[in-house]
């Protein structure tokens, strides 16, 4: 169905976890960020859109994290765009190389259509449960990954969809970064998103 398959690139890649670390503070998850995205769904149709991002974990080192996400996205061809918004609470463990990061949380998705005056829509409440990694290798750059199931029920049928990404940021300071990463799920929906990270 298209219109799943909209929602599931869209939602897909809106949570990426990533901050600043150096060799004498722990991982910063206090931050924020905007991303431009750009999506290919399984369908082999292209769109674009926006997402914000903000995490905390009230300070650096601790363990809890609390992340809430927006995104927005239109279809290149013609007129159909859909939107989400999610939150999830994940736990830090922090280590010398590596922060990992598990998390859950809920999410919302819509899509809308319209064409020669008819209009149509959908939309979906999900759950998901990532896993993420975050690698500090240098004082400026840090590389990401993370594994994502996310779960939507569409008409009493429920779909259990994995996902992965991979990303980076370099900090051009000690608070601002350029972030990029790649998305993709096994029914061949993938975003890749460009963008800026503050960390606070």
């Amino acid at each position: 169905m298209k219109h799943i398959a909209i929602l599931s690139a869209l939602s897909m890649s809106v949570v990426t976890l990533s901050s600043f670390a150096d060799e004498t503070q722990p991982v910063n998850l206090d931050r924020l960020s905007l991303m431009y995205n750009s999506y290919d769904d399984t369908y082999g149709d292209s769109a674009s859109g926006k997402q914000l991002t903000a995490s905390t974990s009230f300070g650096k080192g601790k363990n809890w994290v609390f992340h809430v996400s927006a995104a927005s996205m239109d279809y290149d061809d013609y007129d159909l765009n859909a939107s989400t918004r999610q939150a999830g609470i994940g736990y830090a463990v922090y280590d010398d190389r590596v922060v990992s990061i598990l998390s859950a949380g809920i999410g919302r998705a819509d899509a809308s259509s319209c064409y020669r005056g008819y209009c149509a829509s959908v939309d979906e409440n999900y759950t998901f449960t990532r896993l993420d990694f975050i690698f500090p290798t240098t004082d400026k750059l840090e590389l990401t990954a993370g594994f994502m199931l996310q779960n939507m029920t569409v008409d009493s049928d429920s779909e259990t969809t994995p996902s992965y990404s991979f990303g980076a940021d370099y900090f051009i300071t000690e608070s601002l970064a350029l972030s990029a990463a790649y998305n993709n799920d096994d029914d061949s929906n993938s975003s890749t998103s460009i963008g800026l990270t503050y960390s606070f």
